[in-house]
């Protein structure tokens, strides 16, 4: 054996034991898989999250996610990032989620339409990282939405 395939053994070998170190200290990580619209092309493109702990179920850090908004600064927002929801919580299979009207910068549901896009991806990402809900009520201000997302997966 040469010497530069024993180095390149040894290089993996350590790179493989500080992967295992890190694993372990570090625990085990909660995946989510993201989807935004691209702002220039509008393809619904991905990202990838990670959370280290779960401190809430997994449906309310999506929609916590989704406020802050991607990291990717090619993609477009949901919601305007600085933004945070008024409630968001599980019940059973159910998710209900209440945003402020700030998140879509208008002063008042009656006065602007708001944005059917928004909905459908917030309800894409939901259902595509939580098998286990159902359902999801959208209020805004407290007023239900009912025509901007169906809340069943089956129609």
């Amino acid at each position: 054996m040469g010497i530069k395939k024993i180095v390149a053994v040894a290089l993996l070998a350590f790179t493989l034991v500080l992967l295992g170190i890190f694993n372990v200290v570090n625990g085990s990580y909660t995946r989510m898989l993201l989807f935004f619209d691209h702002a220039h092309t509008g393809r619904q493109m991905t990202e990838v999250r990670y959370l280290k702990t779960l401190t809430k179920p997994l449906a309310v850090h999506i929609v916590d996610e989704l406020l802050l908004g991607p990291v990717n600064h090619d993609f477009s927002s949901l919601f305007v990032t600085s933004s945070r929801a008024n409630r968001c919580f599980v019940d059973g299979s159910v998710l209900y989620v209440d945003v402020p009207a700030t998140a879509f910068n208008i002063d008042g549901i009656a006065k602007a339409s708001l944005p059917k896009r928004s909905f459908e991806l917030l309800k894409k990402n939901v259902f595509e990282n939580c098998p286990d809900i159902k359902e999801i009520y959208v209020y805004v201000d407290g007023v239900r939405i009912f025509d901007y997302l169906p809340t069943s997966r089956v129609k």
